[in-house]
């Protein structure tokens, strides 16, 4: 089921062969008005995957990103190049043929491109965190000036993985926030199946003022950790630890703190609500501004597990004495 820019996506050839196989495969689905497609039940694992599987060059990420196209009459055309990256954001509406492919949870290229590689940060300097953002800038604004040299290095890593989550952005941007340079953090902390942690800490690294920055949402990336299907304890407590302040910051105009985000999503206290109030303790003495009504209640009333409730109101019985007044 696999087609010429598949098998040359697994050989690594040249980047200028994929690019030409790319566009040909496109201008014939095109032209046959999106009748001819790939199966990809038959062939899950895109051209994308592979490139990133077997690491190619940034360049090659960028060829096979670039040629989909979007049609009025038949939609998108040579989205079986690259269906998903792996950076698409939590807020993203499938459509029915999408959501088949999530379902079926295709091999993830994002994830592939991590797997291969043991990526400590802590071991570059502050060069290296300079160029990693200035990388991401470039990208951002669709320059294409790719690294030199290997890009199984930190910065080739960074380079792809940053394009990856871009291009799943502005693919989707009809669905949700614009992202800029500011808000590069939040795309990366709302990546729908959960961000890579490694990752998740070199964008820290690379962007700390994002951390308390507001998108067009008012939300910061600690509020999209929240938000996100399945929480991630390291996840959350990557944002959460280099800016404990953040606890206290609410949505936009006062309406959510991030622990009665943390509640009204299911998160037990195991899983990263105890970190949030070891952040800011005073969080359990606030009331709900919709309901007014102090976490362990808000917790009570969304039906959280006798855990979390529990544990809420043993730190703090204070509230609890107001009740029975």
């Amino acid at each position: 089921g696999y087609t010429p820019l598949h098998y040359a996506c697994l050989f690594k050839c040249d980047v200028s062969l994929i690019r030409v196989l790319a566009q040909t495969a496109v201008r014939v689905e095109k032209s046959t008005g999106g009748k001819v497609r790939i199966n990809t039940s038959i062939a899950p694992q895109s051209p994308l995957y592979f490139a990133c599987k077997l690491d190619a060059c940034a360049a090659t990420i960028q060829a096979l990103l670039s040629c989909i196209e979007y049609h009025h009459s038949v939609g998108r055309i040579g989205l079986w190049i690259a269906p998903i990256t792996g950076g698409e954001p939590y807020w993203y509406k499938h459509d029915e043929e999408e959501n088949e492919r999530f379902n079926q949870n295709i091999p993830c290229p994002l994830i592939a491109l991590w797997e291969e590689h043991d990526f400590d940060l802590s071991s570059h300097g502050p060069e290296q965190v300079l160029e990693m953002r200035d990388v991401a800038t470039h990208i951002l604004n669709d320059h294409n000036n790719y690294t030199e040299g290997n890009d199984s290095s930190a910065l080739g890593l960074w380079e792809k993985s940053i394009s990856l989550v871009v291009a799943a952005w502005k693919r989707h941007a009809q669905d949700g926030p614009e992202i800029e340079s500011a808000c590069l953090l939040h795309a990366i902390a709302s990546i729908q199946k959960g961000p890579l942690i490694e990752f998740l800490r070199c964008a820290v690294a690379v962007f700390p003022e994002a951390l308390n920055h507001r998108d067009d949402s008012g939300l910061i990336p600690l509020h999209h950790i929240i938000r996100l299907p399945s929480v991630n304890r390291d996840a959350l407590c990557t944002l959460l630890e280099p800016a404990l302040e953040t606890a206290k910051i609410s949505t936009r105009h006062g309406a959510y703190l991030p622990i009665i985000m943390a509640i009204k999503s299911f998160i037990k206290w195991e899983e990263g609500l105890k970190e949030l109030i070891m952040a800011w303790p005073g969080a359990l003495k606030t009331q709900d501004a919709e309901t007014r009504l102090y976490p362990y209640l808000v917790a009570a009333s969304n039906d959280a597990d006798v855990t979390t409730i529990f544990q809420l109101v043993t730190e703090n019985p204070e509230p609890v004495g107001y009740h029975l007044l």
